[in-house]
């Protein structure tokens, strides 16, 4: 079964109002926009590097998705600007979070880290996990063993570095489903691989990259109603030691766009 949903993958304000405007607005409905993805990468890219610009920028991301939605059901995923943030931090953040004041959810990334998967059944009934930046799908399904809201997992960046990212979504997609729990698919490149993504039943996030490629509305629509068909996977494909590598620079990253935010905190 295709996904209904989708993730909007920016935190640029005006690229999101462009987009809905001018290329999805008369094509889709609205309810389909699951919301917007963000992570300290995105929030640098639009030069937010202090905590009241970043509230000021997440509040008017509320307000999109509740505009595009036409409802407060949609969400805003935002990321604590240090992966290797404690416990006792990221509940500091949390509370944060709770008390902004938004026209729709906000919803936590975290990493896909013991300590802080184990805060997902204490904080779930207040706010929905997102653990994000995950290469392999025993990673995935660890995770999933949390029932956070969302796993998310990074194609793009695995194809580049030669990892078989299409079994990997393909025995998620095998796995045993708990009604709750939903696989992500993030870090789109191409259109071939948002069309792997859709094919695969994951949410997937699409940012600029992938959005630009779009000739058209039409050809979006077409990608987004096109059928595949899906091969039984027996085994788990093979997780080497270049999955956690591909995590870890993914964090890595991430920490690094956001160290001038951190230092807000």
């Amino acid at each position: 079964m295709k996904p209904n949903s989708f993730f909007i993958d920016t935190a640029d304000i005006n690229y999101i109002n462009n987009l809905w405007d001018n290329f999805l607005k008369n094509n889709i409905d609205g309810k389909r926009v699951a919301g917007i993805t963000t992570n300290p990468n995105a929030i640098a890219k639009i030069d937010v590097n202090n905590l009241n610009s970043f509230t000021a920028v997440i509040k008017k991301l509320c307000t999109i998705v509740s505009t595009i939605r036409e409802d407060k059901q949609g969400v805003v995923y935002v990321q604590h600007p240090d992966s290797n943030v404690t416990v006792s931090e990221l509940k500091s953040w949390i509370d944060y979070l709770l008390h902004l004041s938004t026209d729709c959810k906000l919803g936590l990334k975290i990493p896909p880290y013991y300590d802080l998967l184990n805060l997902i059944p204490e904080y779930s009934n207040i706010i929905d996990f997102n653990v994000t930046g995950i290469a392999d799908c025993s990673t995935a399904l660890y995770c999933i063993g949390y029932s956070p809201r969302y796993v998310s997992v990074i194609p793009g960046r695995m194809e580049e570095v030669g990892i078989n990212a299409s079994n990997h979504l393909q025995f998620l997609d095998q796995r045993y489903k708990n009604g709750y729990t939903e696989i992500i698919t993030g870090s789109m490149r191409t259109i071939d691989g948002l069309q792997r993504a859709i094919h695969y039943n994951t949410v997937p996030t699409i940012g600029t990259r992938v959005f630009d490629l779009f000739a058209n509305p039409e050809q979006f629509i077409e990608l987004w109603n096109s059928k595949n068909e899906l091969y039984n996977i027996k085994f788990s494909p093979n997780v080497t030691h270049s999955s956690k590598i591909l995590s870890l620079e993914f964090f890595d990253q991430m920490n690094n766009q956001g160290r001038y935010l951190n230092k807000q905190l």
